[in-house]
């Protein structure tokens, strides 16, 4: 018992003195702090590149590099976190809907460095252009042809549109003509330069060719029975161009195109020169007044002129005369065969009407496309005469050569106003796509009407 008495004063002992030894070391006077230890940063390891991209028009940028690193881009970016190292930036060629894009440098270097942003640039140029081809002057329902040719490519345009993607150069656009109711639009080759991130333009215009006056009838472009157009003139006359400034040519087609569209596309077999119609100037023998003389006859004698002069002296011809004269009481006579032989209809365009309006108060056709006037109407109206319709037969058959039942048919004649519209609609008396009775001509089945 003294012996763990001693053993356990000795501990105690030495644990006070340990216990002194600890708070003198805590801060007993004319002690010191320690100093405080500064952390480490470590030395970066990754670096960056910025990738500029400029393009008008998309671009397609790869970046590859060290790790098997890859990364495609469309657009200026930052990329981070990249191993140092040597990266590869290529650029390939793109395009729009209009234009190609290629890059002014396909491939560069670019050494990315730790701790660091290298940088890039990629500049995108065009390398082709474009042309706008603006093709107009045709009737609605006729389509165009435009070829584009040039830098071993060729393009076909119908209607307005645009060549892309075209080299620099020049091109040339070539107009194939366009048929309408026997007659043919044309218009003019031309050539364009492209350049390299523009779009050039041209405009096709399609018209009725209008020929030089001739006093002749010109070669003939298709065979065939076919209507001939004159511009007549008595011989005081006052000559006003009507078949070089494209009068007549608008007149005919106005009313062909009416014909046409009433006839499920039948109309006359014209006499053309070149695609155009082939209009015959005759200066007449006899004054204005000489012809208004023989009143009724006016016609017949108009005839014999062309006759004598040897206008009128093809037999698979007939003559639509657009007479720039008077006469006593009308616009419009015609041969009527077999009753009234004959092969020369009369438009006088100077013509008088009792208790209605002079015929020069009629406007013609202001385009090949508009609807015919009254005076158009005319025209139609005698030619179908010249055919030899309306049959007597014809079960509205009234007026010589003329139906009375409807005002609005192209060969009424009556005691109402004539306001034509028709095309004797009730399918009985001069046009059917079925066959007529015996001694009724039909329109369709003529020699001179072709299906356009």
């Amino acid at each position: 018992m003294t012996q763990v008495l001693r053993s356990f004063a000795v501990i105690r002992r030495r644990s006070m003195a340990l216990l002194v030894l600890v708070l003198s070391a805590c801060g007993g006077s004319g002690g010191s702090d320690a100093t405080p230890t500064v952390p480490v940063t470590p030395a970066p390891t990754t670096g960056a590149l910025t990738v500029t991209i400029a393009s008008p028009g998309g671009a397609a940028v790869q970046v590859t590099g060290p790790a098997s690193y890859s990364r495609a881009l469309t657009a200026t970016e930052t990329l981070s976190g990249l191993t140092p190292g040597a990266y590869s930036v290529v650029a390939a060629s793109v395009n729009s809907a209009t234009y190609d894009y290629a890059p002014t440098a396909a491939q560069q270097q670019a050494t990315v460095v730790a701790g660091a942003t290298a940088t890039a640039t990629v500049t995108y140029a065009a390398t082709t252009g474009a042309l706008t081809v603006s093709i107009g002057g045709l009737p609605s329902d006729r389509a165009g042809s435009a070829v584009v040719t040039g830098a071993g490519v060729t393009n076909t345009l119908t209607a307005t549109g645009t060549v892309a993607r075209l080299a620099p150069g020049a091109y040339t656009i070539t107009v194939t003509p366009v048929s309408d109711v026997s007659l043919r639009y044309a218009a003019s080759t031309r050539t364009v330069t492209v350049s390299a991130g523009a779009t050039a333009s041209s405009a096709v215009t399609y018209a009725l060719p209008i020929g030089a006056r001739t006093s002749t009838d010109r070669a003939d472009d298709t065979g065939g029975n076919q209507l001939k157009v004159l511009y007549a003139l008595p011989s005081d006359g006052v000559d006003r161009g009507l078949d070089t400034l494209g009068v007549l040519q608008r007149s005919v087609s106005a009313w062909q195109r009416w014909l046409s569209a009433q006839t499920t596309g039948r109309v006359l077999r014209l006499d053309t020169f070149g695609g155009g119609l082939d209009v015959q100037f005759v200066r007449l023998p006899r004054t204005d007044a000489v012809y208004r003389a023989y009143g009724a006859l006016i016609r017949d004698s108009i005839e014999k002129d062309l006759t004598s002069a040897g206008v009128s002296a093809n037999s698979l011809k007939l003559y639509l005369t657009y007479y720039d004269g008077g006469h006593i009481d009308r616009c419009g006579s015609a041969a009527y065969p077999p009753l009234l032989p004959g092969r020369v209809a009369a438009i006088y365009l100077q013509g008088t009407i009792a208790g209605g309006p002079n015929c020069n108060t009629n406007a013609f056709a202001a385009t090949p496309t508009s609807a015919p006037g009254y005076i158009d109407f005319v025209g139609a109206h005698e030619t179908m005469h010249l055919l030899g319709l309306v049959s007597a037969a014809a079960p509205d058959h009234g007026f010589t050569g003329h139906t009375i039942t409807d005002p609005n048919d192209l060969m009424y004649a009556g005691t109402a106003p004539w306001t034509p519209s028709k095309f004797d609609q009730p399918r009985r008396n001069y046009f059917s796509l079925t066959a007529f009775p015996a001694g009724i001509l039909n329109f369709a089945t003529s020699p001179f009407v072709i299906l356009q």
